[in-house]
């Protein structure tokens, strides 16, 4: 079997002015669609991350159950009310939580942050809120799949193309439906504030979904109206809207957002992600999960083996026993003693804000962060760290192209369900993330060519 990546190195060394003219033809074909985190094109790198075609079908069976327990466990913050402190929402969230989305799935989007290790693929946390990326993908891989290094691998290998933008239309619209919304063509409007830097994402969005025929809006939740038992945009009465904007954040600047919420409680607009979906991304849905000594009921032997290989251990940071295993730990003390296997991460925050790797600080910074969080009671979760893989990426320095070693991640896209294709966020740092510094490329998967006879 070839070495996909020994043959794209190959192609580094042989062919070290094309490589060169790819890495300038990706960056300026980006800025000319439009592929900008703010002002500035999103950092991407020429090669994506390989990985074999074969793989992916163990990798859907997984997703599929991992959606389900993620279902599952957002359900019992209703069902079990003893379960609640989990989950650490306010009395406004609570609120407006009860309030009936008016379909079954609590997430419809979705995309974990995983790492491959040792062939094995590990989920760290699960972005279900307003999980970002799937446009950018799209656009980075149709950009990719016409340069130098790729049209090259094509003589040795197909590539899968997954359309993400597609997945994700049709996910949005199935749920549509199944609310009982009643236009054939649902008129759209992605909602975000107006200041966040993914504006340009949502006009990739836009221009895709209207060339499917589907009329499709940008707005900030604060300028929507209702009336008249419609939600409006700029005047336009809205059948879906495509939620962008952070649950938390919303629920911060409420007050300027009443008409939103407002048609979403009456239920005469049909919302993706619902604002239950915030119960299964906060990080402590994770204590519940991986505790399976004690929660364990909960779930079916398939979905037990599948968290035990692919969900690691993660507890709320707090003063008490719990279960590490077949044991009993005092978890403070386990938290203290244990720094290079652990990461601390505050619950109900994204974008890698705040997260301390034990094996990257001191001890004596990792007990102060301990104590601070135990003494004020701050939401906090404590988990088994997974070691973070490296990718050898082209990137060029004084003109000339050569490999760089980067950290990356894995982050399929979940889309009612199923699985829709992946990226990668590549960084020289643990905390891997985009908006903080890193990089992002498409994954491709691929198998290799059958030999001419």
């Amino acid at each position: 079997m070839t070495d996909i990546n020994t043959v794209f190195k190959s192609l580094i060394q042989s062919h070290p002015k094309e490589m060169c003219d790819a890495v300038s033809f990706l960056e300026k074909e980006m800025d000319k669609r439009d592929c900008k985190f703010a002002d500035k094109i999103v950092p991407v790198f020429i090669k994506p991350v390989f990985i074999p075609s074969y793989y992916f079908e163990s990798l859907k069976n997984i997703i599929k159950h991992i959606n389900s327990i993620l279902d599952k466990t957002a359900q019992l913050y209703f069902s079990h009310p003893e379960l609640k402190r989990h989950f650490c929402l306010n009395p406004k969230e609570e609120e407006l939580l009860t309030h009936e989305h008016g379909y079954k799935s609590t997430v419809v989007i979705e995309r974990p942050d995983a790492f491959f290790v040792d062939r094995v693929i590990r989920f760290v946390e699960f972005n279900c809120d307003s999980p970002a990326g799937p446009g950018y993908a799209d656009v980075t891989q149709d950009i990719m799949n016409e340069s130098f290094p790729i049209k090259q691998l094509n003589n040795h290998f197909d590539f899968d193309a997954y359309g993400r933008k597609q997945h994700l239309l049709d996910a949005l619209l199935e749920v549509y439906h199944e609310f009982a919304g009643h236009n054939k063509k649902p008129t759209i409007c992605i909602i975000d504030w107006d200041e966040v830097r993914t504006q340009n994402e949502f006009r990739i969005f836009k221009t895709f979904f209207e060339s499917q025929g589907y009329q499709t809006l940008i707005a900030d939740p604060r300028n929507l109206k209702y009336k008249q038992g419609r939600l409006e945009a700029q005047g336009v009465p809205i059948d879906l809207v495509y939620r962008r904007v952070i649950f938390r954040e919303l629920m911060e600047k409420s007050d300027e957002c009443q008409d939103f919420i407002k048609a979403f409680k009456d239920g005469k607009v049909c919302v993706v992600n619902p604002f239950r979906s915030r119960l299964a991304s906060n990080k402590a849905i994770l204590s519940i999960i991986t505790n399976l000594k004690k929660y364990g009921a909960f779930y079916t032997k398939e979905e037990q083996k599948i968290i035990k290989t692919h969900i690691p251990w993660t507890r709320r940071v707090l003063n008490h026993e719990t279960f590490y295993h077949d044991g009993l730990v005092f978890l403070k003390g386990y938290i203290r003693r244990n720094r290079e296997k652990l990461v601390l991460k505050p619950s109900d925050s994204y974008g890698g804000k705040n997260v301390v790797i034990g094996c990257e600080c001191s001890q004596e910074k990792w007990e102060t962060l301990t104590h601070r969080i135990l003494n004020n009671k701050e939401d906090w979760v404590v988990q088994r760290y997974v070691p973070i893989p490296e990718i050898m990426v082209p990137v060029i320095q004084n003109n000339t192209i050569t490999l760089k070693k980067k950290k990356y991640n894995i982050n399929p896209f979940v889309f009612g369900d199923r699985y829709a294709g992946s990226m990668s966020r590549l960084s020289d740092q643990s905390v891997i993330n985009v908006s903080a510094g890193g990089g992002m490329v498409p994954v491709f998967q691929y198998h290799e060519k059958e030999p001419p006879k």
